[in-house]
């Protein structure tokens, strides 16, 4: 296989694995499996005030697989969506813009794209881990530029910071007569191939059969303020903790929750969980590849994210709803944070919240009807 689809295939795998069970809303399980405590007071709920996305009708608006949204700098909403092999362009109001890209692998086309980000000019960048290059579109979403030779894939994840800079998580992978390896760094572009600042690294021995296990400790959760500053927090499900660096690779910030306590998932969750993975597998045609073995414990951390007033959000995985710590750039606790969804969802397992310095957005990785993409706002309590 691949070690490009080995990548997806693990980032598909992760973001499919559900770290939020059935286990009541107001109860969570301590590392014995019992109940342990409860929910946290939520002091803010982010609500849905609309939607875009259609079952059948026009094709602008039927989804293929959404991957990942974000707001343009002018408050547009940009989609990729990695079956259609293009991002889509929406107004605030959800009306149809533009399409940019499509299948191939000429200049402005993607063989599979997994990131985008929008770069400080305004201009939009898109990760292609199959063609292992980052292309580049200006202004007017125009194809300008590429940057190729990215080893073994392009970065899985790319953010747009100062100075026309990409912050972004590369893999390394090697493989010896002692076995396969496979880690990953998160690293800072300025136009070359060539990092100009590496802030973190992992490298570990890589079981292709066993991606979970594997994955434990080679996997981190990354994000990055427009003035630069890098954040990560590992994909862990012994600690919590996450650690904040310069521009420079300077590391500025540290938060540790010292009392937390790993979470055991359930029988049923786990069970869950396998089916869920099998179902996603087969969505990408490549199902029983590999077998999928569950960690028992949940993911303390499962996303971060910074906001248009510095505030980092961080994504626990250990309750059975969606739920934020969200701090300051000094560490402080601020406040914690819902969500509150009309209608009545099964479970929040595949839920995607992207939170970016233009408003939330938020959409369902594996959703029983049709894609859809949900416009959030906070609502003060």
């Amino acid at each position: 296989m691949k070690i490009s689809m080995i990548i997806m295939l693990l980032l598909l795998l992760l973001t499919s694995c559900g770290d939020e069970g059935e286990i009541p809303a107001d109860e969570q399980r301590n590392d014995a499996g019992e109940i342990s405590g409860t929910l946290p007071e939520i002091d803010i709920y982010l609500t849905v005030t609309d939607s875009i996305g259609i079952d059948m009708g026009d094709s602008n608006y039927v989804f293929g697989k959404p991957a990942l949204a974000l707001h343009s700098p002018s408050g547009d909403i940009a989609i990729l969506d990695i079956q259609k092999l293009c991002i889509l362009f929406y107004s605030p109001e959800g009306e149809y813009i533009q399409t940019v890209g499509r299948e191939g692998s000429g200049p402005g086309e993607f063989l599979m794209p997994i990131s985008f980000t929008f770069m400080s000019d305004g201009g939009i960048a898109v990760s292609d881990v199959m063609s292992g290059k980052i292309t580049f579109f200006d202004s007017d979403y125009e194809y300008s530029d590429q940057l190729i030779g990215f080893f073994p894939s392009a970065p899985t994840v790319i953010i747009g910071v100062d100075s026309g800079a990409i912050v972004g998580m590369l893999t390394a992978f090697d493989q010896t007569e002692e076995g396969m390896f496979l880690g990953f760094s998160l690293a800072r572009w300025e136009g070359e191939v060539e990092p100009t600042v590496e802030y973190f690294s992992t490298f570990e021995p890589f079981d292709p059969s066993d991606i979970a296990a594997s994955s434990k400790n080679i996997m981190f959760m990354v994000a990055a303020a427009p003035d630069g500053k890098v954040f990560c927090a590992p994909f862990s499900t012994d600690d919590f903790s996450i650690e904040g660096y310069m521009p420079d690779g300077t590391s500025f910030l540290y938060i540790e929750d010292e009392d937390f306590r790993k979470v055991r998932k359930t029988d049923e969750e786990i069970q869950d969980e396998i089916d869920r993975v099998n179902e996603s597998m087969a969505s990408y045609g490549v199902e029983g590849i590999i077998e999928w073995e569950p960690d028992p414990y949940k993911t303390s951390i499962t996303s971060i994210f910074i906001d248009s007033k510095d505030r980092l959000w961080v994504r626990m995985g250990i309750y059975s709803e969606i739920v934020f710590r969200v701090y300051n750039m000094e560490g402080e606790f601020l406040f914690t944070a819902g969500v509150d969804f009309p209608g009545d969802i099964k479970s929040f397992e595949d839920w995607q919240i992207i939170i970016d310095q233009h408003g939330i957005l938020a959409f369902d990785s594996m959703p029983d009807d049709y894609p859809r993409i949900y416009i959030l706002e906070e609502l003060q309590l």
